[in-house]
């Protein structure tokens, strides 16, 4: 009982002479944080691309041209002969044409240089009836089709790869049919 009463004394006797506890540092609280932390919190935080196309009539748009199931080779002279249809009928606008493989069937052969979704549809109007006779006659028209796609739609076909699906959307929301 003695040593029990002599604990308890020297206790009150430390608690009363010790200084004011220090308090610690708030761990939880939302204060900016640097380093990585801040890094990863950025990179998680940012939004991710649309999984769904979009109709912007004021932004960019490729004419698209869907070669299925061409080789390579001809995909080549395809892009060759629009390049050189660029230059004999719009020497001065700046068209670029290239050609990127979507599926192993499907390769896009697309042309940039539009302002805006009407211009790629003037140039579209002009040049899809002129493309089996004279641009490239050596292809057959069952080979390849037309359509127009916005560099944001573009990407997101090139994630998901069908093109059925982009052509219902284009079905469903382009007021102009071509």
């Amino acid at each position: 009982e003695k040593a029990d009463e002599l604990v308890t004394n020297r206790t009150q006797q430390v608690q009363k002479s010790e200084a004011p506890p220090v308090k610690q540092p708030d761990i939880t609280n939302n204060a900016p944080r640097t380093g990585r932390d801040t890094i990863l919190k950025i990179q998680n935080t940012q939004t991710a691309a649309p999984n769904v196309y979009t109709y912007n009539p004021n932004t960019q748009y490729y004419v698209m041209v869907v070669l299925n199931k061409v080789d390579i080779v001809f995909g080549n002279e395809a892009r060759n002969a629009f390049s050189r249809y660029h230059r004999e009928r719009y020497s001065g606008i700046p068209l670029e044409v290239k050609v990127e493989k979507l599926t192993e069937d499907n390769k896009l052969m697309l042309i940039s240089g539009f302002t805006n979704i009407q211009a790629a549809v003037d140039y579209l109007q002009r040049a899809k009836p002129l493309a089996a006779t004279q641009i490239m006659p050596w292809l057959k028209e069952d080979k390849y089709t037309f359509s127009l796609i916005s560099e944001a739609n573009l990407i997101l076909l090139q994630e998901k790869k069908n093109l059925e699906e982009y052509q219902r959307f284009l079905d469903q929301n382009l007021p102009v049919k071509f």
